[in-house]
């Protein structure tokens, strides 16, 4: 390890990833240091929705709505196997909109606009669908709803596997330099009057940094306190979370919904990994400790019920797969008499507080999200380094290089140069990896190249790639962050892993590819995994073709912390 750097990232989610990236591309040395698992707190556990704004057009807060949004076609076109667009259906039927029918069709509206205007690839993209209405009477999304449903309205919104949006960034610093740390918390920083940096103390080890970013996320606050900061200055600030629970899929369409439900809150019943509907809405109020907060039987309970306002047919409690509740920040703002709560977006709407230590920044990040995360990145090292640069603004993210020649085009071709493969397979491949499954595949030349089965399509070659080039070291790393797998396989797959994967990271490690520089521990624990009730789960049923949501069609055709259930 090196002992001296320019800048040290305290925090490996998706702020602190984004920040490592920027700065190691502008030249910097970087290193980052997370106590856990990359992406393993909340930037693991979001709704999905990379952004889902309407509820800020309602505040007025149209700037900041355009600028996510641009933000949401950069990510798109920088890392397609991670972010698409989809397609939302919100129907429509008497008394049930918390508000009038033409107030939200207009808010809507604008909101489709401002997704197609900025973003540094306006036009290089297939233009997306504007707004439309819908007969839901012979659309194929209606065949899901209740029958006073006839009407509905659609809109482009967009997709996100949030835990791979970390690692792609972590990964990208790492290639340009920046050495990423996961497992090796900070234990505590000094400043340094000799050297003007820090001393930042590792458990074992420390290092010197001329400057830190601190980009702890929930306890941002313990390490200014740490270095005797009282705080005072810092707004206030509270979370809020949601809950979200995994169903066995509900719809053939690829449409998601959105279900505007009482008390003006909004549901969104979105695909997920094929043969699941993800349900979840946010906005609930939460005091205690982050990586904590459960999904109540109650509160899952509430959000069938309010699927099975819209729906004809809802699981119940028994068939919930997954259930898991995650935590984005809001700020109180007091001017006045009057209090403005903010919701934390980007660089504009974060609070970064900059504090120096003699001639040595300490620059603490408080909120931010995924859709602006480039723009905080940016914003945050400019002010360290007191000048512009926007080269991440133009850059794609690791495996996204196919969007420059069509991503959809990509994964077919690596279809027919794997053709000896199963089509499912390399498919999951493509999606998941983008471009940089060719390297997963690189040695493969016949399926006994694919290496040891763990079973349901785990295979040996996958999971040294993913130890090797993604820093995964535990079962729950693989099935929960790198991919959705967990939700997938059955327990002696995963139990499979869990016995076979220590013989793997020590083999990685001893040739020398592991993409740390810290010893592997060998002997890692058993984990619980979020699974199927069922030992033994039924096996997945044929799919049928799935209908796009903007086809038209006659009556006659349309048909964080994971916690275990």
């Amino acid at each position: 390890m090196q002992r001296e750097y320019d800048l040290c990232v305290i925090g490996g989610g998706i702020n602190g990833t984004a920040i490592a990236r920027d700065a190691a591309g502008r030249g910097l040395r970087v290193v980052l240091l997370e106590a856990q698992d990359l992406g393993a707190g909340m930037s693991s556990m979001t709704s999905k929705l990379l952004f889902s704004g309407l509820r800020y057009l309602e505040r007025g807060e149209a700037r900041l709505v355009k600028d996510a949004l641009a933000g949401c076609r950069d990510l798109a076109d920088a890392a397609p196997q991670a972010v698409q667009p989809m397609r939302f259906v919100v129907p429509y039927a008497k008394k049930t909109w918390p508000e009038p029918k033409g107030r939200f069709i207009r808010r809507v509206s604008r909101y489709d606009v401002l997704g197609r205007t900025g973003g540094r690839a306006a036009g290089a993209r297939p233009r997306l669908p504007r707004m439309g209405g819908l007969d839901l009477r012979v659309h194929p999304a209606g065949d899901l709803l209740q029958a006073q449903f006839q009407r509905g309205i659609s809109y482009t919104d967009y997709f996100m596997d949030d835990s791979r949006l970390v690692i792609l960034n972590a990964m990208d610093a790492a290639a340009r330099g920046a050495e990423i740390l996961p497992r090796t918390p900070c234990t505590g920083i000094t400043s340094d009057p000799e050297t003007g940096g820090f001393v930042v103390r590792l458990p074992e080890d420390e290092i010197r940094a001329r400057r830190v970013v601190n980009a702890a996320g929930p306890w941002a606050r313990d390490i200014l306190m740490s270095l005797g900061e009282d705080c005072g200055d810092l707004p206030e600030m509270r979370y809020v979370r949601g809950a979200h629970i995994v169903v066995p899929r509900l719809s053939e369409c690829d449409a998601a919904y959105l279900l505007p439900q009482p008390g003006r809150r909004l549901l969104a019943a979105v695909p997920y990994e094929e043969d699941y509907t993800l349900l979840g809405w946010t906005d609930f109020d939460y005091a205690g400790d982050p990586m904590q907060a459960l999904v109540s039987d109650d509160e899952a309970d509430d959000l069938l019920g309010a699927a099975a306002r819209y729906f004809r047919e809802v699981p119940g409690r028994g068939e919930i797969i997954w259930r898991y509740s995650g935590m984005r920040l809001q700020f109180t703002k007091t001017s006045g008499r009057k209090t403005v709560r903010t919701e934390v977006l980007h660089g504009k709407s974060s609070h970064l507080h900059l504090k120096t230590y003699g001639a040595a920044p300490l620059l603490s990040v408080f909120g931010g999200g995924f859709a602006g995360a480039r723009a905080l990145a940016q914003e945050a090292v400019d002010t360290l380094l007191g000048e512009k640069n926007d080269w991440t603004r133009r850059a794609c993210l690791p495996g996204g290089e196919a969007a420059r020649s069509g991503f959809d085009a990509m994964g077919e071709d690596l279809v027919r140069r794997y053709a000896f493969l199963p089509d499912r397979l390399v498919r999951r491949y493509a999606q998941v990896y983008g471009s940089l499954a060719a390297r997963l595949l690189e040695d493969v030349s016949k399926p006994a190249d694919l290496g040891l089965h763990y079973g349901e399509g785990v295979y040996e070659a996958e999971m040294r790639y993913l130890v090797q080039y993604e820093w995964a070291r535990t079962p729950e790393d693989i099935l929960w962050r790198r991919s959705k797998l967990g939700l997938h396989v059955s327990r002696e797959t995963a139990r499979s892993l869990d016995q076979l994967l220590p013989r793997l990271l020590r083999e990685v490690w001893e040739r020398g590819d592991m993409n740390t520089l810290a010893p592997v521990k060998t002997a890692e624990p058993a984990i619980a995994f979020p699974q199927k009730k069922a030992e033994d789960p039924a096996p997945v049923p044929e799919k049928k073709a799935r209908a796009s949501v903007d086809q038209k069609t006659s009556a006659s055709a349309a048909s964080l912390k994971a916690e275990a259930v």
